[in-house]
């Protein structure tokens, strides 16, 4: 009798753990459950083009080359001409990824820059000036300014990127903000001419118009300015 029962409990301890599909088919495989698809990835990209502007430093058309990894190099350059005035700038930014997510990027951008710009001003002489200077002309005299400038500025970014807005599956659309510190040398030089573009001396005018000589945006020669940098852009990478 204990041996029918013991018999009894063996046979059903093995039911309890034997796969019942398996024990009746060996033959027929089990399904088992499908694994969740991997998220998928950002688009490759290697080229960046947009815009950025950081003033007071440098603005204008970028071009960004992303294949070096966490590592961006960044080209920015504009060139606006009116007649004979005209502003030009180059300017370097070599954006280095800190944190990377899905759809923000953090990053720091060491970068250099070169500006020059001329511009033209008019001002009135008149000949109450005494004595009255070498090569006095009074009436309007055209005084231009010629500016460049060297710079550098250290800056943090933050990057948003609109993939989803924009739903394209090839390219990658992103917006940044960038603040940090700059620094700079500039070095100004004047020269005066009459309106039928006869050079004069800016003598007469320095002695009408001295804070031209006291204010440190007309004032030439050289000086060191530093500044807080604010700056947007937008790229689209491909």
């Amino acid at each position: 009798m204990i041996h029918r029962i013991t018999c009894v409990v063996l046979l059903a301890i093995t039911l309890m753990w034997t796969d019942p599909i398996s024990a009746e088919s060996p033959d027929v495989a089990v399904p088992r459950p499908e694994a969740a698809a991997p998220r998928s990835e950002e688009p490759a990209t290697r080229w960046g083009i947009g815009l950025q502007g950081n003033f007071p430093l440098w603005g204008g058309l970028s071009a960004k080359y992303t294949g070096l990894g966490k590592v961006h190099i960044q080209l920015i350059e504009h060139y606006v001409q009116d007649g004979d005035e005209y502003s030009a700038m180059i300017g370097l930014q070599v954006p280095f990824t800190v944190a990377d997510y899905t759809w923000t990027r953090v990053y720091i951008a060491p970068g250099v820059g070169l500006r020059r710009t001329k511009e033209d001003q008019m001002h009135h002489v008149t000949a109450e000036v005494q004595p009255k200077p070498d090569h006095f002309n009074p009436g309007m005299q055209i005084r231009t300014i010629t500016e460049n400038t060297i710079g550098g500025a250290f800056l943090f970014g933050v990057e948003l990127f609109l993939d989803q807005l924009f739903g394209s599956g090839t390219s990658r659309y992103g917006v940044n903000i960038e603040f940090g510190q700059g620094i700079g040398r500039i070095n100004r030089a004047a020269t005066c001419k009459d309106l039928d573009g006869e050079p004069l001396g800016c003598e007469a005018l320095y002695d009408e118009s001295p804070w031209l000589q006291d204010d440190p945006n007309e004032k030439e020669g050289t000086s060191t300015r530093a500044s807080f940098v604010i700056g947007f852009g937008f790229h689209i990478y491909f």
